[in-house]
């Protein structure tokens, strides 16, 4: 959204570091959020939240990491190839 959705409705475009740290400081904490929530009402599938935490932190500090020395196209790239996996994750379970 930050990289492609707002320059399209006239929001100033962010860095591609900006864009992908915002990304993932949103999605860290709406996720904690809704497990947090979920986990309250004992409506967890607790493998499936292990198997996306497992990957996701650390592909979200190594995409932080390599946001400083890694080319814009590749880190967008990248994103859309994890975000795809995940979705073919989440879909799949």
């Amino acid at each position: 959204m930050f990289l492609i959705g707002f320059p399209l409705l006239g929001v100033e475009r962010l860095s591609t570091a900006a864009a992908i740290g915002t990304s993932l400081f949103l999605e860290t904490f709406g996720f904690g959020v809704g497990v947090a929530r979920y986990v309250s009402m004992r409506l967890v599938d607790v493998r499936t939240v292990r198997s996306i935490v497992v990957v996701t932190v650390p592909l979200g500090v190594v995409g932080a990491v390599a946001a400083r020395h890694v080319p814009a196209l590749w880190l967008r790239i990248g994103y859309g190839v994890v975000m795809v996996v995940l979705a073919v994750v989440l879909a799949h379970r």
